[in-house]
């Protein structure tokens, strides 16, 4: 199993996006070519979903004016537009729309799947020694 990076991404919403961005910029990249192929593969034109990601910068940061400068600052370390990092926030958003108006066959379950991922950092066990 692939070692679990840890990085220290700041306080600052800007900060924090910028970390991330310079840090896994090749990740992101990778990412957003998933869901633009999974938008794809519904019937969703490539250069219109990534057009859309001008809507989506706007709706986001009418929603959250702090997510919106993290998400800037992602696409300023990862060297990528900042439309492109929105389709990758409003995934979800986008592909229940686009499962809704759907009209070339249905994606199967595992191709529907989506969400995020969660772990938790516990302290280190201790074994023996009547601890």
């Amino acid at each position: 199993m692939a070692e679990l990076e840890i990085i220290n991404l700041g306080a600052d919403p800007h900060e924090r996006g910028l970390v991330h961005g310079q840090t896994f910029p090749a990740q992101i990249r990778e990412n957003i070519e998933i869901y633009l192929k999974r938008f794809a593969m519904a019937g969703n034109d490539r250069d219109a979903v990534l057009r859309g990601g001008h809507d989506w910068a706007r709706r986001i940061k009418d929603f959250d004016a702090e997510y919106a400068v993290e998400m800037a600052g992602v696409a300023e370390g990862a060297e990528l537009p900042l439309e492109q990092i929105a389709v990758l926030n409003a995934r979800y958003e986008l592909a229940y729309l686009s499962s809704l108006s759907e009209t070339r066959g249905n994606l199967d379950a595992a191709e529907q799947r989506d969400g995020c991922t969660a772990f938790a950092a516990l302290p280190e066990a201790t074994h023996g020694g009547g601890n």
